[in-house]
């Protein structure tokens, strides 16, 4: 029985290195940050709905700039996570291109969405 395991477990770790999907492997760091993944849900929450999550309403002159503020830190916040999901910590020229170009084009559509 035990050579029976032993070749399952070599299947199974052939299978990790192959398909990825777990957030053990040198692979997993290309994998988002769950934590980040959270705060930046919670950040577009607060972008497409402003004060429904709690937070205190602000006046009108003041909601342009704290829209400002969000997008940027929204914005910093995904590229990073961009960057990783396409395999480059620390990124290259290519890559952060390629990261801001998918933020562009994901920002400009957030105004239809609301």
């Amino acid at each position: 029985m035990q050579k029976s395991e032993d070749s399952a477990v070599d299947e199974l770790l052939q299978t990790y290195g192959e398909t990825g999907g777990i957030n053990y492997l040198d692979a997993a760091a290309t994998l988002p940050s769950r934590l980040s993944v959270e705060n930046s849900c919670t950040d577009l929450m607060s972008l497409m709905f402003p004060g429904f999550r709690s937070e205190p309403l602000v006046s009108s002159e003041d909601l342009a700039q704290i829209t400002r503020v969000r997008v940027r830190t929204l914005r910093a916040r995904l590229k990073t996570e961009i960057c990783r999901s396409l395999g480059k910590i620390p990124p290259n020229e290519a890559t952060e291109a390629q990261a801001d170009k998918f933020l562009s084009d994901f920002f400009a559509e957030l105004p239809k969405v609301r």
